[in-house]
């Protein structure tokens, strides 16, 4: 979907001096809260993402959000166009591995965002969140076809590995062994490009049906009604917790990074990443059915 139309053009431009998460992760974690709760109004959003520990969105970036949030959530539950339903993710004019980081990372954020609504997963689910954990741990270091190939090839035959994670989304009433054998007749005989764009595809396509499955059949709750925010005052001042400014905050975290190193600080998130996305499904699979 072209990036105008999807709005990830007008999120890029709102979200421009807010960089606590990307902007797919952010809509990723709007779009898990919004599986079970109704769409909160915006005084409730700022309450919610100060108590995840994020800096304070500013006032168009908040109402972006929260108008955002009204369409996916209406969306989700309207029996046709749940089916229409897309993750807010770069378009095709960008770079395959930009694209894969930006998949990466609405997983990462719609799994914390289940998690935020204190809800259990039914049994034929815990595939699907194993799955989508997969893809949240995901290490994007494909940046050219060659090394998109090695990728590939070497998770080939596991059933655990990446090619086959998008054939793994058992929705529809396809059973995985045979999607995957459709997926590796349809890359045979591809070239290098329509390989890569064929499997992300694969891996889209399951990754967007993750919500649209999730949502179905649930009793909805009220975000400001969630054990996170109980006792919260929806309408107190963000920012001076605890007697300590986020400044402090601030300081402690630029202490701890590595100095002029964005690779160090790239790797470590991205095994932070992959160790939250293990703790929101350990979290959510033992939790009983709601």
């Amino acid at each position: 979907m072209d990036d105008f139309v999807s709005g990830w053009q007008d999120w890029q431009a709102a979200f421009d001096d807010w960089r606590d998460v990307s902007i797919s992760e952010l809509h990723g974690l709007m779009t898990g809260v919004l599986t079970v709760c109704d769409a909160p109004t915006a005084a409730v959003w700022r309450a919610l993402l100060a108590e995840l520990g994020f800096s304070e969105l500013d006032a168009s970036a908040l109402e972006l959000l929260t108008e955002e949030a009204e369409d996916v959530a209406a969306q989700l539950i309207d029996g046709e166009e749940r089916y229409q339903f897309s993750p807010l993710l770069p378009d095709d004019e960008h770079a395959l591995n930009e694209r894969l980081m930006a998949l990466k990372d609405w997983a990462n954020g719609f799994m914390t965002g289940f998690g935020v609504t204190d809800s259990a997963l039914r049994p034929d689910e815990r595939g699907l969140f194993g799955d989508l954990a997969k893809v949240g741990a995901l290490a994007v270091t494909a940046t050219d076809a060659a090394a998109f190939e090695d990728w590939t090839d070497d998770n080939a035959d596991d059933e655990d590995g990446w090619h086959a994670t998008a054939a793994f989304a058992d929705i529809g009433g396809n059973g995985a062994d045979d999607t995957t054998e459709d997926t590796d007749d349809e890359l045979a005989g591809l070239d290098d490009n329509a390989r890569m764009e064929l499997a992300y595809m694969e891996l889209l396509e399951f990754v967007r049906m993750v919500p649209v499955s999730v949502t179905q059949g649930r009793v909805r709750k009220a975000v400001d009604k969630l054990p996170l925010l109980a006792g919260f005052a929806v309408d107190r001042p963000i920012g001076l917790q605890g007697g300590h400014s986020q400044q402090a905050n601030v300081d402690a975290v630029a202490d701890w990074l590595p100095d002029d190193d964005e690779q160090d600080w790239q790797a470590q998130k991205d095994a932070n990443d992959a160790h939250i996305a293990k703790l929101a499904y350990d979290a959510t699979v033992n939790k009983r059915p709601s």
